[in-house]
């Protein structure tokens, strides 16, 4: 049955006040079943992993990834933690002398069998507090808080699979002469150092496991006797400091970059197009330094709101002065676009103001734009993309350089019944505009500047910012410091007399990772053969092609010289010795370059790729082919960890120069990858109803086990997109579409030379196949769906089922994953081997 999961937890935790700075949480271990069979010890069972993808930039060009090699040898375990899972002061606010505290813990189930919980009712108090009334845990069905007593050993009618939970809760009541910073512990359970999944030791107040029968009501009970580790023990400390402060913070965080941007005419900066896209993560995890706790951001009441009712999370944003919307602005599913009109300099804060969700109110004079949702958003979700487009139809036409500034806001609530009001602006990583300095207070809840206005200092008589209160994101991308957020600021100016951009096909403007548009990059990738995708594997890439677009944003026709440019590179090992660039003009003409690390770009005797006399705003495209050498390693295996860059790198630089001698610059980087999803396997041991597992063995790595007969291995397939994320605006990035893993364990090659997966295979030839599956084990934490065949071949499609033969077991799985994995995005493929 299911218990009290983490989320039920989460949601308790979420309506009180929660105490962080003074709680220790003991380690909290996840279970992982393992498959058992009646495999001869010794046996060797190994498994690799396949998967093919596409490029949906060359959808016709099939890739292949082959992840490293795991291998157990085989060699009923019980297994319990206690985690400390919170602390509710029921008067809220500060500790005090009298409060009423529950202390919480959540115990699971982390052996390979379904086994009962034996639960103490009492508990090990220090400092100045008494128990206050009984201890309790809370039912899994009903949800309804039950007093534990003597007699529940274990507790009637709860049983516990492997990885599930219940909830217990100490109460405690300050003693009335208790003092201010005294320490308050409670202690669940009894073990040494709160250890976990301890041999059982019986002496008094101890939290332990409970063999079950083998019965029709425990399909997951393995047999009728005693586990092979005997029964086990764990416990866990928490504390609180008397006077400390409810900490729990709902830890919303926006992000807003320009996305997109679209030049006119190049002397007149009223027909500009600017596209700003907007997104929210509610964070999990606290700032490292700080004593938060992440909570749910609740609705907030709208008093002057039309067209929705009820409280609502709300996301303001103040269209910088001169900019009109091109149209209705979009948001993700669940959230309603909302929009208003004010006087200049007459705003009113943002949860005041007067806002409609209909567009057709004010239309494109709408000044200020927002979204609105009715429900919460819990920790750990992402909300993407919420997309406004506006034009500079409004600027000062007379202008010679403009600064459009602004930064969007969150408005959000701590607690449903007694709102705090929690606000996020764009333009850092802080959330909800916590001072991560000050412990003691929340810095500001509510900020100074409700509006959404940057503060600014009087522009100059060009309509250029001089200096802005508030900060700025310099690079553009949400770094920026300082208190509450920080502007995006997008300068408008008229163009010099020679300016150049050289970008992406149709992006002569893309803007990098660093806000400038000198490192905007297109990435593709190198074919890679399945014969040639095994880790290490070294081969000779195809070439492969790119365009990019040149444009003269200056006034003055130029004459543009292309050349790769070796000093861009961040490191000359970064590009193989031989590589081989080719430049090809807009006529035809062709210039080559071969690198090396000590010489840089090497050219050939062609004549310099020179693009003569192009007009002032014009564009045109010109190509450039990279033919990787021999005994080029894959991308994938690079390590990442430790800075190596996986792709390899052309910068490709435009010179140019007008009649008078004037020079501008500008590059865009050209990347090619071998490959970009990266398989790693990796096995760890459950002790299910055989032999308890060797130290180390329950966690996973790429390391050789020695499971016994009856223990459990979980196999553990991460996928990444290892290439460039997306940055700025116009770069071209890889994401890896129809993403398939095969895990094949008949030995049937899959076409990279891989014979040796033989974990559905008898191969002690004793009537029993090695492994067999466990039913509901497979999952992949993006969605993938999940297909199981059976039979010797791996190619009879199969229901998720558990046998001892080839014809009655899995014998293969295909994860297909769904939609694109984007760069730098991750998953993980598991499934579940009983040893037989």
């Amino acid at each position: 049955m299911t218990s009290s999961t983490n989320g039920q937890r989460l949601e308790w935790l979420l309506h009180k006040p929660f105490i962080a700075s003074a709680i220790i949480f003991s380690s909290f271990f996840s279970l992982v079943s393992v498959a058992v069979a009646n495999t001869a010890a010794g046996q060797s069972i190994s498994n690799t992993a396949v998967a093919t993808y596409n490029d949906p930039n060359d959808p016709n060009s099939s890739l292949t990834t082959t992840s490293n090699t795991v291998v157990v040898e085989v060699a009923e375990i019980a297994g319990i933690t206690v985690a400390a899972s919170g602390v509710e002061d029921v008067n809220g606010e500060q500790i005090q002398p009298g409060d009423l505290i529950y202390y919480s813990f959540t115990v699971t189930n982390v052996g390979n069998d379904t086994t009962g919980f034996r639960l103490p009712n009492t508990a090990d108090i220090t400092g100045p507090a008494l128990v206050s009334g009984s201890v309790e845990y809370k039912d899994p069905a009903t949800g309804i808080w039950t007093i534990i007593n003597d007699a529940i050993a274990p507790i009637t009618g709860l049983e516990f699979a492997p990885g599930e939970s219940i909830e217990v809760r100490v109460p405690i009541t300050i003693d009335a002469n208790a003092q201010t910073d005294d320490i308050v512990s409670v202690q669940l359970g009894n073990t040494p150092g709160d250890g976990q999944n301890q041999p059982f030791n019986p002496d008094g107040g101890d939290v332990y496991t409970v063999d079950l029968p083998a019965s029709t009501a425990n399909p997951l009970e393995a047999n009728t006797t005693s586990p092979a580790n005997g029964e086990r023990e764990a416990s866990a400390t928490q504390q609180i400091v008397i006077g400390a402060t409810s900490r729990i913070v709902p830890l919303v965080h926006l992000e807003k970059i320009l996305s997109n941007r679209q030049a006119g005419d190049i002397a007149d900066l009223t027909d500009d197009i600017l596209e700003y896209t907007l997104r929210v993560e509610v964070q999990d995890t606290a700032p490292i330094g700080t004593d938060w706790s992440a909570g749910v951001l609740y609705p907030i009441a709208l008093p002057n709101l039309t067209g929705a009712a009820g409280a609502q999370v709300l996301i303001s944003d103040v269209l910088p002065a001169g900019t009109k919307l091109t149209g209705p602005i979009t948001g993700p599913t669940g959230w309603t676009p909302v929009y208003a009109q004010e006087v200049p300099g007459n705003e009113a804060p943002a949860i005041e103001v007067a806002w409609t969700t209909d567009y057709n109110t004010y239309g494109i004079n709408a000044t200020r734009v927002g979204f609105i949702k009715s429900g919460t958003l819990a920790p750990g979700a992402l909300i993407e993309p919420f997309r406004i487009t506006v034009d500079t139809s409004g600027v000062d036409p007379n202008a010679t350089a403009i600064d459009l500034a602004n930064m969007a806001q969150i408005f959000g609530s701590s607690d449903p019944d007694n709102p705090v009001i929690i606000v996020d602006e764009s333009g850092d990583q802080v959330p909800s505009n916590l001072d991560a300095d000050d412990t003691d207070t929340i810095n500001p809840i509510v900020i100074p500047d409700l509006d959404g206005n940057p503060v600014y200092e009087a522009p100059d008589d060009n309509g250029v910012t001089t200096a802005i209160d508030n900060g700025e994101d310099i690079d553009k991308n949400n770094t920026g410091v300082g208190d509450g957020g920080e502007p995006l600021i997008i300068r408008l100016a008229e163009p010099g007399n020679i300016d150049i951009l050289n970008g992406p096909d149709n992006a002569a403007d893309a803007i990098g990772p660093d806000g400038t548009t000198n490192t905007d990059f297109t990435n593709k990738s190198a074919f890679v053969p399945a014969d040639t995708s095994l880790p290490g594997s070294l081969y000779d890439p195809s070439p492969v092609n790119f365009t990019n677009t040149l444009e003269n944003s200056g006034l003055d026709p130029v004459d543009i010289t292309l050349t790769p440019s070796a000093a861009l590179l961040e490191d000359p090992s970064d590009l193989p010795d031989e590589t081989v660039i080719t430049l090809v003009a807009p006529n035809g003409a062709t210039k080559s370059y071969t690198y090396t690390a000590n010489s840089g770009f090497s050219p050939d005797g062609a004549p310099d790729i020179i693009i003569a006399g192009l007009a002032s705003g014009t564009s045109i495209d010109y190509g450039v082919e990279i033919n990787l050498p021999e005994n080029t390693a894959l991308s994938t295996d690079a390590d990442i960890a430790s800075g190596e860059e996986p792709g390899f790198p052309i910068p490709i630089v435009a010179s140019a120069e007008n009649n008078n001698g004037d020079t501008a610059t500008n590059a865009t980087i050209n990347r090619v990858y071998t490959g970009f999803i990266k398989l790693l396997k990796e096995s760890r041991i459950i002790q299910g109803d055989g032999p308890e597992v060797p130290a180390g063995q329950e966690t996973f790595s790429t390391t050789e086990k020695t499971p016994q007969t009856g223990n459990i291995i979980e196999y553990r397939i991460t996928y990444q997109n290892i290439s460039e994320p997306s940055a700025g605006s116009g770069n071209v990035v890889l994401e890896a579409d129809n993403l398939t893993i095969v895990d094949d364990g008949t030995g049937t090659d899959s076409g990279n030379g891989i014979t040796s997966n033989n974990w559905a295979i008898d191969n002690d030839s004793n009537g029993v196949i090695d492994t067999s599956n466990i039913i509901n084990s497979a999952d992949d934490t993006l969605g993938g769906g999940i297909s199981f065949f059976s039979g010797s071949s791996g190619n009879d499609v199969a229901t998720d089922q558990s046998g001892s033969t080839q014809n009655s077991d899995v014998t293969k799985y295909i994860d297909t994953v769904p939609g694109a994995v984007a760069p730098q995005e991750t998953g993980e493929f598991t499934f579940q081997r009983r040893v037989n």
